[in-house]
């Protein structure tokens, strides 16, 4: 140790650095956590836009058999109605009035008033259905003419 203050030594020194990223993991699960909620809305969009177009074609097939119940529930109370009318003009002129030609009247007036019955509760049906076609399609309030108005954003 006397030489110590002498600095007539060599000394050497050799460094090594090296360095390793860990990865900030933490920003790669939150990344990874927003990518999986991300896909997950995207695959509920699509869900509901499939739910959508279900409720839609459902209430277009359900109007079309609607019409279609309706043309028929006309055609038959019209039927019914000739019908009646041939006992009325039977009547008027100046048939008999026997016990059967009443009955038949009856059962013609009863048939007619049925199918009147059917042709309005048909028409009322497809109502509904246009009503719901219209909800299936998000189109109810502009439908029935209803507009909402948004408060001003204070």
């Amino acid at each position: 140790y006397d030489n110590k203050n002498d600095f007539d030594h060599q000394t050497y020194s050799v460094g090594l650095q090296a360095e390793f990223h860990l990865g900030n993991r933490a920003a790669q699960a939150e990344l990874s956590v927003a990518k999986k909620q991300q896909l997950q809305q995207i695959l509920n969009l699509e869900s509901i836009k499939t739910q959508i177009l279900t409720d839609v074609n459902i209430s277009i097939n359900n109007l079309n058999t609607r019409y279609s119940i309706i043309a028929a529930s006309r055609d038959a109370a019209e039927a019914y109605a000739d019908s009646f009318k041939s006992f009325i003009q039977k009547e008027d002129a100046n048939a008999a009035l026997t016990a059967s030609f009443l009955n038949l009247k009856i059962d013609a007036l009863e048939r007619l008033s049925r199918s009147q019955q059917s042709y309005a509760n048909a028409v009322y049906e497809y109502n509904i259905s246009v009503l719901n076609f219209h909800r299936a399609q998000g189109t109810l309030l502009r439908y029935n003419n209803i507009k909402l108005a948004e408060l001003p954003v204070r």
